[in-house]
């Protein structure tokens, strides 16, 4: 192995100190700039906060969490102890994959856990995606929500002709879903879900709260599954 003659290494310890020392202030600075946040040991449980970054727990001054209503619309038992709060879009490709991870876990966990859905459209993203919305919220007027959910994930493309077809293959009452289509009853209900996201500064979708977890973007199975174990166990 060839080595640095003496000439050579003491300016470079010395120079390697400097580098050190101004990296050193450097951070410092930035820190008390508030360019660098450390994240407190009171941020969530250990393995929220270890497993997945994007698993924050929601701060004491952050806005009001998602509450239930009586129109929701609800996969699994309503009497379930944990509740998944789900803002989606349906022209989103990891809601797409969300929601089917999402209607596993509650089938795997039937006393456990149940899904309630809340749309947020992001029309800058997918222009015209809210009618789709509009029509998933018709089709749960006539008692078919979580069909017609599960029939637009999977369709290719989301257009009028794409909602009356799905509807007629659900029997919904044709009449009623295509005036239901149009009807304010119907952007009131998807323009309520969108504003109250809003409000809970939700900045994407798939966007997860479970008790006073929100959850931003895709979970592998395995992590949802241990997100649902950890409110189980202090569910009430």
């Amino acid at each position: 192995m060839s080595r640095l003659s003496s000439r050579f290494t003491i300016p470079l310890i010395v120079g390697a100190f400097a580098v050190a020392a101004l990296l050193l202030g450097y951070l410092m600075l930035r820190a008390l700039n508030g360019s660098i946040n450390v994240p407190s040991s009171t941020t969530g449980n250990s393995y929220v906060t270890t497993k997945d970054p994007l698993i924050t727990k929601v701060q004491s001054n952050a806005p009001t969490l998602p509450t239930a209503r009586a129109d929701d619309f609800v996969y699994g038992n309503p009497n379930a102890p944990v509740t998944i709060f789900e803002y989606s879009d349906f022209a989103c490709p990891y809601c797409r994959v969300m929601a089917t991870l999402l209607k596993q876990a509650i089938d795997e966990n039937p006393t456990v856990v149940k899904l309630v859905w809340r749309d947020f459209p992001i029309v800058t993203l997918h222009p015209g995606v809210e009618n789709a919305h509009l029509a998933a919220w018709c089709a749960g007027a006539q008692g078919k929500f979580w069909q017609y959910h599960d029939a637009l994930f999977k369709a290719d493309t989301l257009d009028r002709k794409t909602f009356l077809t799905v509807a007629q293959k659900l029997y919904l009452n044709p009449v009623t879903f295509a005036s239901c289509l149009d009807s304010d009853t119907a952007k009131a209900a998807v323009s309520k879900n969108l504003s109250e996201g809003n409000t809970l500064n939700v900045d994407g979708t798939p966007y997860l709260f479970v008790g006073d977890q929100r959850i931003s973007g895709l979970l592998t199975a395995e992590e949802l599954q241990q997100v649902i174990d950890l409110h189980k166990a202090i569910a009430p």
